[in-house]
């Protein structure tokens, strides 16, 4: 067959491809031919510097796709074999001719590309659409809870695993042992069954303790011995103190001497928070004193609804036979310690107009009420800083030193106790406040 002569062109002005496959057609020249027709024509210039960079260019792009098309998965890899039919055909023309130093097709090779591009996109694009659904799919399945939960407020919520209870008598030793750190922690000075019975005939009164509801049914046959080591969490209640006098005279009348009588110091001055809580005039508003003590793993968000539902009580609770007579404020005794001194160094400075009332109150104050600053103590419970700063101004703060946690404890380790008042408006505000520091919402369950 004769062979195909064309035109050559000068090795500058063509792209060479950096790697041809073997030549299968019938038109093409043996490669003896090929060579004796090399050694016969004139050798070519070197390639300049713009067709080096041209063939390094196009050996670094077949290279790249080289190496797409071999970490392709083997169903991309199916796809490229299926359309090997219709590609050989552009494949042979551009790269036989380029070889021959022949003008190079762009446009086949363009299309080809083109082509195998929007079919592996468009491939990609179902694969990625799958992989998303099927796993989305694998989370809904492995998170049991929440395919129980239909809206996003209730992933905010926590279970907790305590539950609220009304206080009753078998209940009063286990009762009396969380409140040994009450009152200055000398409950042992006070006669302590008047004191737990005082608080069982307490219609205001409630206890925490482990929710077991699922075995109510089988309490009543539990022997006595089981009953006594049942545990106590935490209570809560609000103590009409006159009427407590009346009724438990043993428990109430102690309780009101050391109130009175083991005063450390004033740290505000103003109207005693004692003579609040005894005055039974009839023009005069009631105060309650608040009973509430938590153990440490009690959640902040389970006590602030336990004085919030003690606060309505209190309020749909008639003070006296004549309904005139209105709660003036609750009484609260809340303990603080000395911070560390790593505490200490972060508290916030006090402003220069702290500063300057500070300055004038010292010139009233006594000695040793101006030794006392505040700001080195922390509260041991956070709702208790709340309603210290919601106290009302205008009711004497009193401060009351509480015993040794353990022998020989410097002085100013100890902690002590502040017996202040709050006002039934400024105590809904201190239970909004906390309820904002409180970061997730409680079930409570009241039995």
């Amino acid at each position: 067959m004769p062979k195909r002569h064309r035109q050559p062109e000068p090795l500058g002005s063509l792209e060479l491809p950096a790697k041809l496959p073997p030549r299968e057609d019938n038109f093409s020249s043996s490669p003896q031919e090929r060579r004796s027709a090399k050694a016969k024509s004139t050798t070519p210039p070197p390639p300049s510097t713009r067709d080096r960079h041209l063939l390094s260019s196009h050996r670094d792009s077949s290279d790249e796709d080289d190496m797409s098309d071999s970490i392709r998965s083997p169903s991309k890899r199916k796809l490229s074999s299926e359309s090997a039919t219709s590609d050989s055909c552009m494949d042979y023309d551009s790269n036989e001719v380029g070889d021959d130093g022949n003008q190079h097709d762009d446009d086949a090779s363009d299309l080809v590309d083109d082509e195998e591009s929007s079919l592996f996109d468009e491939y990609d694009s179902s694969i990625g659409e799958g992989d998303f659904e099927s796993e989305s799919a694998e989370g809904k399945d492995a998170d049991p809870d929440a395919s129980g939960s239909e809206s996003g407020e209730d992933q905010d919520h926590v279970n907790v695993d305590f539950g609220v209870y009304d206080m009753e008598a078998r209940q009063i030793d286990a009762v009396m042992h969380l409140m040994d750190q009450f009152c200055l922690d000398k409950m042992n000075e006070i006669d302590r069954d008047a004191f737990g019975a005082a608080l069982a005939e307490n219609p205001l009164t409630c206890i925490v303790k482990l929710n077991d509801s699922d075995d109510d049914a089988g309490e009543g046959a539990k022997k006595e011995g089981e009953e006594e080591e049942e545990e106590v969490y935490g209570l809560a209640s609000a103590l009409d103190l006159p009427q407590a006098l009346r009724s438990h005279p043993a428990a109430f009348k102690p309780l009101c001497e050391i109130l009175k009588s083991a005063v450390w110091r004033t740290l505000f001055p103003g109207i005693p928070p004692l003579d609040l809580l005894l005055s039974t005039g009839e023009t005069m508003a009631k105060c309650w004193m608040l009973v509430m003590e938590y153990v440490r793993n009690v959640p902040l968000e389970l006590t602030v609804e336990i004085l919030a539902d003690l606060v309505r009580r209190v309020g749909e609770t008639p003070s006296s036979p004549k309904s005139n007579v209105k709660t003036r404020g609750f009484a609260v005794l809340a303990k603080i310690q000395r911070a560390k001194e790593n505490a200490r160094e972060k508290a916030a400075k006090p402003s220069a107009a702290d500063e300057s009332r500070k300055g004038k109150g010292r010139e009233a104050r006594s000695d040793s009420s101006s030794a006392f600053d505040l700001a080195q103590y922390i509260f041991w419970r956070e709702e208790d800083q709340v309603l210290f700063e919601h106290r009302d101004q205008r009711v004497a703060t009193w401060v009351y030193r509480c015993r040794p946690q353990y022998s020989e404890q410097p002085a100013q380790e100890i902690p002590l106790s502040l017996f202040f008042v709050v006002q039934p408006d400024a105590m809904q505000k201190a239970i909004a406040e906390i309820k904002k520091r409180a970061t997730t919402h409680a079930d409570v369950v009241r039995f």
